[in-house]
């Protein structure tokens, strides 16, 4: 689901409008880059009511049941297909929206409306069962990896970020958790911005702004900004110091910069004279693209692409690729 907040009448009437929850935090965050996001998005040059944002919440979740459906039919082919029991699921997703909590729509901030990400994994070797610590998106590749070679992964090329969630997928839940780390560095951000959530707790770092730090676990709607609190000081100064740790802020702004700036150089080139598109035009052989004629290797590609594989059949005398 993704603004703009529109989905099919069909899926609109599945929700009673007046049961459509309304933001836990409505009014406008006060940290610096919530203010940035609220001018960028122009948010005060209208006037946002309660029916508009009960209509846009309406509409997301009219667009969550347009997805089921969509994620439904997809396991009816597998199945149909005969790969039921081969086929690993992983449903996810890059975002969430903040939907006016917070006084704010979209993503572009770290609060934990769009930054939580549905994670769910069902297949073969995977038990039921929920594991509630924090992990990322980052750690799927090295978790496909791992199943995919029964725990036994080959040394990578070059080092992979993220951790196997194989062994909390099968039951090690108390080395599930670890660090997670989330980069922001688009719209509204004046300086390089990170997220480190290390258990309970969750620290926003962007140089020239102050710090946040939430306990989402005691208070989920992170209301009350802990940063300068004396009693959360040893918190503060490990997740400052694993950020800084994590990158140099100066060195990737100013590397953001000179990557601009050679963008618009290129883009303003690409617009004098005789326009070319930079897109990605790939040049295709039709005599290929087409299961049209008698070609082997085009008989091989169709029968490799039907579900279920259909085998080869046995020679006879004939023309094996009649069909």
């Amino acid at each position: 689901p993704h603004d703009p907040y529109m989905t099919p009448r069909a899926y609109w009437d599945r929700y009673a409008h007046e049961d459509v929850d309304m933001p836990c935090v409505p009014e406008l965050a006060d940290d610096a880059h919530s203010r940035r996001l609220f001018g960028m998005c122009r948010m005060d040059e209208y006037r946002i009511t309660e029916a508009h944002v009960r209509n846009a919440r309406h509409a997301y979740y009219g667009m969550v049941g347009y997805l089921d459906d969509r994620v439904a039919g997809l396991r009816r082919a597998v199945e149909t297909a005969g790969l039921g029991d081969n086929t690993l699921w992983i449903l996810t997703a890059d975002h969430g929206d903040l939907l006016g909590e917070h006084g704010l729509w979209y993503k572009m901030h770290f609060f934990e409306h769009a930054v939580r990400v549905p994670l769910v994994l069902k297949g073969p070797r995977v038990p039921a069962g929920r594991v509630g610590a924090s992990v990322s998106l980052v750690d799927l590749l090295p978790t496909l990896l791992d199943y995919a070679t029964d725990g036994a992964p080959p040394e990578p090329a070059s080092p992979l970020d993220g951790r196997s969630l194989l062994p909390a997928l099968k039951g090690d839940r108390e080395n599930a958790g670890g660090t997670v780390i989330a980069e922001y560095l688009a719209e509204g951000a004046v300086e390089p911005m990170l997220m480190v959530r290390e258990g309970r707790y969750k620290y926003m770092d962007c140089r020239g702004d102050a710090a946040q730090l939430y306990d989402v676990v005691a208070d989920p709607n992170e209301r009350r900004n802990l940063a300068g609190d004396p009693e959360f000081a040893r918190v503060e100064s490990e997740l400052r110091a694993l950020a800084a740790g994590h990158w140099d802020s100066a060195a990737v702004k100013a590397a953001v910069i000179a990557s601009q700036r050679r963008r618009h150089f290129a883009h303003a080139a690409l617009r004098s004279g005789a326009v070319h598109s930079w897109d990605f035009q790939p040049r295709r052989d039709a005599s290929r693209q087409y299961n049209r004629n008698l070609a082997a290797e085009i008989y091989d590609t169709d029968r490799r692409a039907r579900i279920p594989l259909r085998e080869p059949p046995v020679p006879d005398g004939g023309d094996r690729r009649k069909r």
